[in-house]
């Protein structure tokens, strides 16, 4: 039976979730093992509520239900904004608005990222003990990705600061930030060419590849926990065989050597064979206590 990846990716844009169901490999061969890749594509609704920006109970209902079991890697979009809402053009629409706020600040009003899961996920009390469980104390690798289109690229978070908000959100997770603009493009032409096929084709093929180094991650570490098992069964085995030997070398040898020294009255002999046997006696009962401590 193939062993199964859990994949969790987190977007608000539908044909990025679509394209990665259809681009993703959802079987895997790696050395020997063969790996089924559960990808959980979970939509990030954005709705308008009091003149407000928020996450829908819809999108932690999903959540939740993704959460109903562990995930093996997690991706995560850093920015969320209303469907149908162009958030450059929103953004100098709200300027325009509240000219004494700075373009950063309207940023996070239009433009959510995974903390907000997080600090909302509170106010959903039905979902939030398996969230917090399987989703918020994810301990394995999560990577972050994101788009900058160039208008308002100086002014969004950089990769080190969306590093730390969402190392913040999950302290147990081993983060990566992806700039997808700059590491899948490096280019200012692109941002005329973004469209509903192109970009979500390459970051869905780019993640791909991003699964397959995770998997042969979980190998290698899966192949090091073998090898340290086979270490401490041989250093049991060792501690084995010296306590078996041992004693029939002491009922055998030492304490006849012994009862017949002293019949002898060679008690110099006796006393050298009595100090060997607390010696055997020492290893015996010490030596073993430490080697486990070391194992």
């Amino acid at each position: 039976m193939n062993k199964v990846f859990r994949v969790l990716v987190v977007d608000d844009k539908r044909p990025v979730l679509n394209a990665m169901q259809d681009w993703i490999e959802h079987e895997l061969r790696i050395a020997e093992e063969k790996y089924k890749v559960e990808l959980l594509r979970l939509h990030v609704e954005i709705v308008e509520e009091n003149n407000k920006y928020e996450i829908s109970s819809k999108t932690f209902e999903n959540l939740n239900e993704f959460c109903q079991k562990p995930f093996n890697l997690m991706l995560l979009d850093f920015g969320f904004h209303k469907q149908g809402v162009n958030a450059v053009d929103e953004l100098y629409r709200m300027k325009e608005l509240n000219p004494q706020k700075s373009i950063r600040e309207l940023i996070d009003q239009i433009i959510l990222n995974p903390s907000h899961i997080v600090s909302q996920s509170v106010n959903h009390h039905k979902f939030y003990k398996k969230i917090k469980k399987n989703f918020i104390d994810f301990s394995g690798s999560l990577y972050v990705y994101t788009y900058l289109p160039s208008k308002i690229e100086r002014e969004y978070t950089p990769a080190d600061v969306r590093r730390n908000v969402t190392n913040k959100q999950f302290p147990k997770a081993s983060i990566e930030v992806i700039d997808a603009r700059k590491e899948l493009f490096n280019n200012t032409k692109f941002d005329s060419k973004y469209d509903d096929e192109f970009y979500p084709f390459i970051i869905s093929k780019f993640i791909s590849k991003i699964i397959h180094i995770e998997i042969a991650k979980l190998l290698l570490n899966q192949t090091e926990e073998l090898r340290m098992k086979a270490r401490r069964i041989q250093k049991n085995n060792k501690i084995i065989a010296l306590s078996a030997i041992l004693p029939s070398v002491i009922a055998g040898v030492f304490i006849p050597s012994l009862f017949s020294s002293f019949e002898k009255g060679d008690y110099t002999i006796a006393f050298a064979f009595l100090m060997t046997l607390v010696v055997i006696v020492f290893v015996l009962t010490i030596v073993p206590k430490i080697l486990e401590k070391n194992i």
